[in-house]
């Protein structure tokens, strides 16, 4: 299902809800809905977002939960008013980093996205007493002292 590039000029709409419709995509002019405070695109098809979603700077609620989202544009950054992002169950293996400085953001929800681990681990074997574990790059593998130690009583 598409929407019309008309949707855009409903300039006073304050809610969107458009659930469970199997939308493909958002058109652009989405960026226009400058009233906007809450939108809704759970379970839909959505692939990607457009860029123009930045627009609707009175946006406080973003929900686009169980999608097929690959990615969020950076933009996202430009939702000065959004407290509330919902995009649990979709495709994102990452977020624009711009998403951690918005003045009022309460709640991420992100859930259900990774198609793989965050982190990759390795399974070895100690060589001392032959048990199996798992390692990786990001575990320190040795004993460190860091500035923290010293004040230890």
């Amino acid at each position: 299902m598409f929407l019309p590039e008309s949707i855009g000029g409903l300039q006073s709409l304050t809610e969107f809800n458009l659930s469970q419709n199997h939308i493909n995509y958002i058109l652009s002019s989405v960026g226009g809905m400058k009233c906007l405070s809450l939108l809704n695109f759970d379970e839909n098809r959505l692939e990607h977002l457009p860029k123009e979603i930045g627009g609707c700077s009175s946006l406080t609620v973003l929900t686009l939960r169980n999608n097929r989202l690959r990615s969020i544009p950076s933009s996202i950054a430009q939702l000065s008013s959004l407290t509330i992002i919902n995009i649990i169950g979709n495709q994102l293996s990452r977020l624009p980093a711009g998403l951690s400085s918005l003045p009022h953001i309460t709640a991420i929800w992100i859930a259900e996205n990774q198609s793989k681990p965050l982190l990759e681990f390795q399974l070895q074997t100690d060589p001392n007493n032959g048990d199996s574990y798992f390692t990786c790059v990001v575990f320190p593998q040795q004993g460190i002292e860091t500035p923290y130690d010293a004040l230890i009583i």
